[in-house]
C-alpha cells in the first residue's frame, strides 16, 4: 500500500499520482527505480523527494552501463539470491548499484531498465 500525507492513497480520497503526469518530467527508468527501492510487502510514503533522488540514481546507473564491466563475479549470484529472497528488489537494487558494463546492462533488463 501506498501513502500520501499519512493516508492511504484512493481513488476514493482523491490522492492519487499517474504514471502518465510522471513520465512528463521523469525517465521510466527512474519511475522503476522509485517503486522497486520499496518492497511489494511493506507499507510505504509517496515522497517527491525520494523520485527525485531515483531520477538522479537512474542517471548514473545508465552512465555506468555505458562504461566497463568492472563488476565482482558474484555479483549475478547476489542478485540472483535478492530477488529469490521474497522479491527483495531493494537490496537487488543495492547490488545493482556496484555493478557496470555488461552486467548493469544484463540485471537492470531483470527489473525493467533500460540501460
Amino acid at each position: 500500500m501506498v501513502r500520501m500525507d499519512g493516508e492511504k492513497m484512493s481513488k476514493s480520497l482523491g490522492n492519487m499520482v499517474f504514471v502518465r503526469e510522471l513520465l512528463r518530467t521523469y525517465s521510466a527508468n527512474a519511475l522503476r527505480l522509485y517503486l522497486l527501492s520499496h518492497h511489494y510487502r511493506r507499507v510505504w510514503e509517496w515522497s517527491a523527494a525520494e523520485l527525485n533522488a531515483a531520477a538522479h540514481r537512474a542517471e548514473r546507473l545508465e552512465a555506468a552501463a555505458r562504461g566497463a564491466d568492472e563488476s565482482s563475479e558474484d555479483a549475478r549470484a547476489a542478485f540472483a539470491e535478492a530477488v529469490a529472497d521474497d522479491l527483495d528488489t531493494p537490496r537487488a537494487l543495492a547490488l545493482v548499484e556496484s555493478t557496470s558494463g555488461e552486467t548493469l546492462r544484463d540485471l537492470g533488463r531483470v527489473l525493467g531498465l533500460q540501460l
